[in-house]
């Protein structure tokens, strides 16, 4: 009986644990976009949808001070320069004053579209588990990759087929 309580609870345990994982990964690849509210540089209140609507999409979860959110930016900017307004960039910078935002873009001359999550609930509604965190999804909202720091070589196909696929679908 000992073992069998034994193993009942390391059951359990390891199914708890795989939940949550589950969970720290959503939306994940394959999943649809989130919709949630977001504030511009001004002030404005939007939301994702509105400012992504219908586009091949890349952005990222990050803040000021994180070192690799600074890399992912740099990463956005090269991949602007590559597909110029086929691909909808953006930075969503969390639990920052705008003040702040707009000092660090100016610093670095960052050209990324940048909006606000003041208070890290749009962070919150994805499951944020550190920064950067980066996504990238289709026209259809479909998320196509899911990860922390990567560069551009490496998300590059993944918005070549993400762009190629969104132009088929204007032809139909």
């Amino acid at each position: 009986m000992k073992h069998f309580a034994a193993f009942l609870v390391v059951g359990i345990l390891l199914f708890s644990l795989s939940a949550c994982s589950e969970a720290a990964e959503k939306p994940a690849v394959g999943d649809k976009l989130v919709n949630v509210p977001v504030t511009t540089l001004d002030g404005t209140k939007t939301t994702l949808a509105k400012l992504l609507k219908g586009r091949v999409v890349a952005f990222k979860f990050g803040t000021t001070w994180c070192g690799w959110c600074t890399k992912q930016f740099e990463e956005f900017e090269k991949a602007k320069k590559e597909y110029g307004d086929k691909v909808a960039f953006l930075d969503i910078d969390v639990n920052e004053p705008a003040s702040k935002v707009k000092a660090h873009l100016k610093r670095h001359k960052y050209s990324t579209p940048t909006v606000l999550d003041p208070k890290g609930k749009a962070a919150e509604k994805y499951n944020v588990q550190g920064f950067p965190t980066l996504l990238i999804a289709g026209h259809d909202a479909t998320v196509l990759l899911r990860g922390y720091y990567v560069p551009f070589e490496k998300f590059k196909p993944i918005l070549d087929k993400a762009v190629a696929a969104a132009e088929a679908a204007k032809k139909k």
